[in-house]
């Protein structure tokens, strides 16, 4: 899959991101990545959502911390 698909039957997805990465309670900014992998199988590895809603057009969501995304890129 290409930067920016996703599959409406299967929920496969491939997605240009930036954001923060946490390791030991650490947050390191990171940008140029790609995160790939089920948008199924994401919703059942939230394991915690933030209090920080934001709106983005019509939708909105607070920071979430997944487990399990494949990340690639820089």
């Amino acid at each position: 899959m290409g930067a920016h698909t996703a599959n409406p039957i299967t929920g496969d997805f491939s997605l240009g991101a930036v954001g923060y990465m946490c390791k030991n309670g650490e947050k390191t900014p990171f940008q140029g990545v790609i995160f790939s992998g089920n948008v199924f199988e994401l919703l059942k590895n939230v394991k915690e959502a933030g209090n920080d809603l934001r709106y983005y057009g019509v939708s909105g969501s607070p920071s979430l911390f997944v487990e399990g995304i494949k990340i690639s890129g820089k």
